[in-house]
């Protein structure tokens, strides 16, 4: 994965005549607070714009991986998050009342550098959410919640 990272960092140098910057970041999240292939424990001060990381933890699936780096996932203009599953609601409501530190958390610490943070989470991802967190659109059970930060 180290050549295929090298790889992807050149062709998105290439692309963007220089450090990119990308209009749409769109990511998800685990239920151990994992985004892209940026996983909890792991070094997220990652140097340049792709890495490679090797995966050998659950959650699966247990491959090598390319991914962007967090200094990448900031330049973004703007940053998406979609979370869906009942598995992700504690994580969910740490990662967005504050309750860790961005640091030990990679979705936490996506935060980007100027634009916009957006997240979108269905009812049972944002089952655990403090009242008053989240918007509904519309106010029905089965609607998403969304989140702005």
């Amino acid at each position: 994965p180290q050549a295929a990272a090298r790889q992807y960092e050149e062709e998105l140098l290439a692309f963007f005549g220089g450090m990119p910057d990308f209009d749409l970041a769109l990511l998800g999240m685990g239920a151990d607070g994992h985004t892209a292939s940026l996983f909890p424990g792991a070094v997220q001060d990652l140097p340049g714009w792709t890495a490679a990381v090797e995966h050998s933890q659950p959650p699966p699936p247990l491959l090598p991986r390319v991914t962007l780096t967090l200094a990448s996932l900031k330049r973004a203009r703007s940053v998406l998050f979609l979370v869906s599953g009942a598995e992700k609601a504690a994580m969910a409501a740490r990662v967005l009342e504050g309750g860790c530190p961005a640091a030990a958390l990679p979705a936490a610490a996506v935060q980007p550098l100027r634009g916009s943070l957006l997240w979108i989470l269905d009812h049972t991802a944002a089952a655990r959410l403090q009242p008053g967190m989240a918007e509904k659109y519309p106010p029905e059970k089965n609607r998403p919640v969304i989140r702005r930060k």
